[in-house]
């Protein structure tokens, strides 16, 4: 019922972050009839470009995929923190030290709740070890140019 399309500047070295995600494209293609389409059986998400602040205060942040490697594989797991101090954005990527993740998630979902309780990604897991952050598991944040990449691709 879909096809997933992952972007070359991750699987060829040096793994570049900012192509740590995949694009799932629904479509009639298939022989079989699936019915299945974003936002109806199976639910979507929005993504949207918070600012630093935002994501900074308070609000709940959560990350889940399908970690390798753990007694759950091939479910999908995940974990958040809620309150201030979980969360802190610098630039393009937004730093956790509250949430622990393994291999397999990079490339998930970083999503938070806004005012009115809606889930939106603000950015893409893409786990620990940054210049930025240090040791902390850390999101590629979708900024200005990052929406741009990632809707130009997905227009194609």
């Amino acid at each position: 019922c879909y096809v997933m399309v992952l972007r070359k500047g991750f699987r060829d070295p040096p793994k570049n972050f900012t192509y740590d995600y995949a694009v799932l494209e629904f479509s009639d293609f298939f022989p079989q009839a699936c019915d299945l389409y974003p936002g109806t059986d199976i639910g979507a998400l929005g993504w949207w470009q918070w600012s630093e602040s935002v994501i900074e205060d308070g609000r709940p942040g959560f990350v889940y995929g399908y970690p390798g490697g753990t007694t759950n594989y091939p479910q999908i797991f995940g974990i958040g923190c809620t309150g201030s101090g979980c969360f802190t954005a610098s630039g393009d990527e937004i730093g956790y030290d509250t949430i622990d993740t393994s291999g397999g998630q990079s490339g998930a979902a970083f999503y938070q709740y806004n005012s009115s309780g809606d889930r939106y990604v603000t950015g893409t897991h893409v786990g620990g070890k940054s210049t930025v952050f240090g040791d902390f598991n850390r999101a590629r944040r979708i900024d200005g140019s990052y929406a741009e990449l990632i809707k130009n691709w997905t227009a194609q």
